[in-house]
Formats: structure tokens, C-alpha cells, sequence
């Protein structure tokens, strides 16, 4: 736990190893390498946070040894260190600018009581580092926090509970920037679910890609999302949400991120490397007690981060093991997408293919051919159906006699402004026409569900409104013990049920695009519909939209 954040920083207290222990499970890549860390600072205090200057001749860090946060300099030549900030308050998350002239951070100095009135809470200040006289960039009674530089330097991105995606009735903290030179604030995130938190940008080589750290809800884990710098809500998780990891760092080339991560078996925090291509990580030997806050050198060959192998939290650096020979990183145009062919699929719709008169194909091994009703476009590799009254029934699918046993259905999709109640896809079963269904409801939201054995609603929905005029990857998943999960995009979404036990028989009909009875169609674009006759697990949910993602 950051030495001074509990009190103040939202869901802190999630990041303690022995609450996360309770609730993780087993994760596949958890391999380890290493060489040996180097130890940079002695003594007294908790040295955290610590970031290498651009020249790497220099790290900068957050200590509290005089009692208070200040930031310290580390000659890595001399071993000399000298403050940089100094004085009452707390100064903290040091950052430096790209060409090495600036280090901005957070500082926060409460002189009068919280019944007088707190003029300014932790706010963003830049100062020269070489050092001299700081600037104020925020102010206001909020929470600024984890400041980085956009790679070009113009402009600084932070954490912060200041309305505008969130509110403080929501607890939300959320992305924004703004100008080095000072200016107006831009919100690039929107988290207005209660608890949640979007925390420490960084940016790939060049910037056309970031990654953070999020958490929704107390009990939640931390996960690592990566997004589009001009597409900021538009994220995949990097992680899973049974793991716990924060803190991520882009290497200088962008082929790994580096992270603070938990993983059930795991004796303490640790760091980790993560392929963002496909999500595949490795653990250092960082050495006893918990090791956090990894941050590159800018040749990429070393990371510094902190660990309390000694009683109080000291930097050390260590060599970052060519992993490559072990594990490649994947590119873009040779990895595999969930398999769409194998024989537990029993429905397979790419709708790039022009119906073939009323008749849409089935691409998997099911058969399960589609009845065209009403005109359909077809542009851009996805069909258009709902907008003039078309859908498409499958009677009596073959494939789809689920029992009580589990599938998932997979939808990418394109919603558009008129889709309020519309359906998806659903199943139509002898006695139950609701048997399952994926759809969006009047708020636009996306609802997946089953029934259990007295035909009782069980459903999963999202945390927020489908995102409209964009392609989304939607997957519902019924497992083996009748649990309903969501996923959108490859991020699980908090809502689910469990209870979904119907033995699913012989269907009626599967409809594509509509109700049972045509009506509440989809007027937005499909791009892809695929049925399993199993439960797709995380790690394919999430790599899969990873993939996408890098592919598009």
C-alpha cells in the first residue's frame, strides 16, 4: 500500500496481497527470469516511485525519510542523492518530460483544518530538473495524481476524482490532461461506475497506444487496459480480472509492459513483463518481499522499481533478461483467433458473404444454414438487416441442444442510435421461446442470459451503454455451473448471474437480428456471429479482442 495514499486514494486498499490472495485464481505464463537486482538506495524511509531520467544517467523518486514525501535525485554514476522538492507537504509520482528539461509531479500542502476549508488538495506542479522554482499546472480541492508526459512533451496525462467522467457521488477517478504551458483540462476517460479507477498512463513508442491500470469496486482487482491514444474509451484488458496488476510501463520499443502484479501462488508483489499483443507475462526474480513501480531505462535493457526485502521499501535495478529466444512476441498478422472451425462450433456467420439469395451460409461444420427474411446490405464486411426489416431464422438448428451443459455466443457488432431493445441473437426452445438471448435494452445496454430450471431469468449485462457507431466484440457465456458472464470487448463486466441450470433440447428456432417473432430487430451493423458448444475461457475472450484490436 503507498505509504501516504490509503486515507485518499481511491480503492487503495485493493492492493494489499492478503485481500487479493482470497479471491485469485491460477493464471497460465506465470513464468519467471531474472538476473540479479542491484541495490540503489540505503537507509532509513521508503524510497518509491522512482523514474529514470531520459539519459539515464539519473533517477528520480519519492522518499519519505525527512518525514514528510519529498523528491530525491540519484546520481547512478556518483550514487550521490539530493532533493529536488523539499520542504512541508507531500511532493510525489515524479515524472520527467521527454527531452529530459522537466520533472512534473503531485503535491499536496494542507494548511488549514477540513472544517476551515482545504483551498487545494493534490494538485500537479512542474519544475525544472536540474531544479529551481516549481509551477502549479492544476489546483482545486481534488486528487491529482500519477502524472506522465505525452511523448511529444506537450502535454501531461493524470489520475484525478475532478468532475467530468466521474463525480465524486461516484468515487470515480478518471484520465485527463493538460497543456505543460497550462490551459484547459481535457477528460480522456469516463468511468462513472461507483469505485472505479483509471490510474498511471503510459504511452507506446511515439504514442499511438496507452496503457493504465483500472479497478471497479472494492472487491475488484486491478487489471491493465490497453487503448488508442485518439480512442481513449475504446480499451482491451491486457490482464485478467482473477489477477491483480497496476503500474504499467511501455518499454521503449513497445514490445513489452511492465507491471506490478499479483498471481495466486506468487509469495508477494512482483514484477512483471507483458506482451501487449497477446497478453503473455513473466515474472522477475526480484528477490524477497514485494517489488513494485517498475519504470524502463530508455535504452529498455534495465527497469528500477521498489522492494521491502529489508523492513522499508529501497530502489534497486535489474537487468531485463532477453526473454525473446523464450517467449517472441506475437505480431499482429501471425496469431490465431479462437478457433471458429473446430468441432464444438455450431454456428459460424462472417457477414462479409452477400446472402446467396434468401439463404445465408453456415461456415461451421453444423450446417445450421440461414433463412434470409427481407432485404439485407451488405458493405464493409458486416450486413445490415434491422433497418429494413430484415432477419434471419435457423429452424430447428442442429447443434444447439445445450442440456444443462455450457456455451458461449460471440456477436461483433456495430450499434447504431435507433437500437433500443433490439436483439442479437436468441434461441427459441419447445415451451421456453426466451431460452437464451443476446440483446441491448432501452439504455442501450447488452444483456445476455439463460433460465434456470423453472424458467427464471438469469442474466449478465454491461457496466455501461453500448458504445454506438463503432465495431464491439460482445461474448456471453453460460459455464459448467450455470454461471451467466458478459464480456465486452474481452473486459468481463461486473454484472452476471448464476442459477442458469434449463436443460436446453432440440431448438425451435435460432434468430439472428430479431426477436423470436420478428419484432425488436437490430438496425445497427453485424459483422460476425459464432455459437460454442462450450465455455470460451478468459484468457481466449481476452486474447481474442487483443488480437483484433491489433489487427484492425
Amino acid at each position: 500500500m503507498r505509504c501516504f495514499l490509503a486515507p485518499t486514494f481511491p480503492l487503495a486498499r485493493s492492493r494489499v496481497p492478503w485481500l487479493a490472495v482470497a479471491v485469485l485464481l491460477s493464471a497460465a505464463g506465470n513464468a519467471t527470469a531474472g538476473a540479479e537486482p542491484i541495490p540503489l538506495t540505503t537507509g532509513s524511509g521508503n524510497d518509491t516511485e522512482a523514474v529514470f531520467s531520459p539519459d539515464a544517467r539519473r533517477v528520480v523518486f519519492q522518499s519519505d525519510r525527512s518525514g514528510t514525501l519529498d523528491l530525491y535525485q540519484l546520481d547512478l554514476a556518483t550514487k550521490e542523492v539530493t532533493p529536488l522538492v523539499a520542504g512541508p507537504g507531500h511532493a510525489c509520482f515524479p515524472a520527467f518530460s521527454p527531452d529530459g528539461k522537466w520533472v512534473v509531479y503531485s503535491y499536496a500542502h494542507f494548511t488549514t483544518t477540513a472544517f476551515e476549508g482545504i483551498e487545494h488538495g493534490y494538485n500537479l506542479f512542474v519544475i525544472p530538473a536540474e531544479g529551481g522554482e516549481a509551477r502549479r499546472l492544476t489546483s482545486g480541492r481534488h486528487r491529482d495524481y500519477c502524472p506522465r508526459f505525452s511523448p511529444d512533451g506537450r502535454t501531461i496525462w493524470f489520475a484525478s476524482d475532478r468532475a467530468g467522467g466521474g463525480t465524486r457521488e461516484t468515487n470515480s477517478v478518471n484520465l485527463f490532461s493538460v497543456p505543460l504551458d497550462g490551459g484547459e483540462l481535457q477528460p480522456f476517460t469516463g468511468y462513472t461506475t461507483r469505485d472505479a479507477a483509471a490510474v498511471g498512463v503510459s504511452f507506446s513508442p511515439d504514442g499511438p497506444h496507452f496503457v493504465y491500470g483500472l479497478i471497479v469496486g472494492f472487491r475488484g482487482n486491478w487489471v491493465i487496459r490497453l487503448a488508442r491514444t485518439d480512442e481513449p474509451d475504446r480499451a482491451y484488458p491486457l490482464t485478467d480480472p482473477m489477477t491483480s496488476f497496476y503500474a504499467p510501463r511501455f518499454s521503449p520499443a513497445g514490445d513489452w509492459v511492465a507491471a506490478t502484479g499479483f498471481v495466486v501462488g506468487d509469495a508477494g508483489w512482483g514484477v512483471y513483463l507483458i506482451d501487449p499483443k497477446t497478453g503473455h507475462r513473466i515474472r522477475l526474480e526480484t528477490g524477497p518481499g514485494n517489488a513494485r513501480s517498475p519504470a524502463f531505462a530508455s535504452d529498455g535493457k534495465s527497469l528500477v522499481y521498489e522492494n521491502n526485502q529489508t523492513g522499508c521499501y529501497k530502489l534497486y535495478r535489474i537487468d531485463v533478461p532477453p526473454l525473446e529466444a523464450a517467449v517472441p512476441p506475437a505480431k499482429p498478422d501471425s496469431t490465431t483467433l479462437v478457433s471458429t472451425t473446430s468441432d464444438d462450433v455450431v454456428l459460424h456467420y462472417p457477414f462479409d458473404q452477400k446472402p446467396d439469395g434468401a439463404t445465408i451460409d453456415d461456415l461451421s461444420s453444423a450446417g445450421n444454414d440461414g433463412t434470409v427474411h427481407g432485404p439485407v446490405t451488405v458493405e464493409n464486411g458486416a450486413a445490415q438487416f434491422g433497418k429494413r426489416g430484415a432477419y434471419v431464422t435457423i429452424p430447428e438448428a442442429r447443434g444447439f441442444d445445450f442440456g444443462a451443459g455450457p456455451f458461449s455466443v460471440r456477436a461483433t457488432v456495430t450499434v447504431s442510435e435507433g437500437d433500443e431493445l433490439a436483439f442479437i441473437a436468441m434461441g427459441e426452445y419447445p415451451g421456453n421461446r426466451l431460452g437464451w438471448q443476446l440483446y441491448l435494452d432501452a439504455n442501450r445496454r447488452v444483456w445476455f442470459n439463460s433460465r434456470d430450471a423453472e424458467l427464471q431469468y438469469r442474466g449478465a449485462c454491461s457496466d455501461a451503454s453500448c458504445p454506438v457507431g463503432r465495431e464491439v466484440t460482445l461474448v456471453g457465456v453460460r459455464d459448467d455451473s450455470g454461471t451467466v458472464r458478459l464480456y465486452v470487448d474481452g473486459a468481463l463486466q461486473q454484472r452476471s448471474s448464476s442459477g442458469a441450470t434449463y436443460e436446453y433440447g432440440d431448438p425451435v428456432q435460432v434468430r439472428i437480428g430479431s426477436q423470436y417473432d420478428g419484432t425488436r430487430q437490430l438496425t445497427g451493423w453485424l459483422h460476425e456471429v459464432t455459437v460454442w458448444r462450450r465455455a470460451l475461457s478468459p484468457d481466449e475472450i481476452r486474447g481474442d479482442s487483443l488480437q483484433r484490436f491489433w489487427a484492425e
